[in-house]
């Protein structure tokens, strides 16, 4: 079951090797309608097109593009569901982050 009344947070998180990411905290569930729902959301509210979806035992990952950036939509069965902008897009890859910010808008 998900949470009705959750909203989406803004996290500032740390990469691995270090560098800073800013994440949407979607939900805190792992509910696999809950990652269905906010993907439909995010395209439609974004006019995007998903590009890549794989899927494993605990994590979802479908990466969404859209006005020359994009973003990742991530579902962890122990952590819930979360976007971000790719580590390969880099934190200065403006379009990326501006479609980030247009996400958080979407969902609110």
């Amino acid at each position: 079951m998900f949470e009705l009344w959750f909203r989406p947070k803004w996290e500032d998180e740390t990469w691995p090797d270090g560098s800073p990411r800013r994440t949407i905290l979607v939900s805190k569930n792992s509910s696999r309608l809950r990652f269905t729902h906010t993907a439909y959301k995010l395209e439609t509210g974004l006019g995007g097109r998903w590009s890549a979806q794989s899927e494993g035992m605990d994590q979802i990952y479908w990466d969404l593009e859209a006005d020359g950036g994009k973003l990742t939509l991530h579902l962890e069965h122990y952590l819930g569901i979360s976007i971000f902008v790719g580590h390969d897009s880099g934190d200065q890859h403006q379009p990326s982050m501006r479609l980030l910010e247009r996400a958080f808008g979407v969902l609110w």
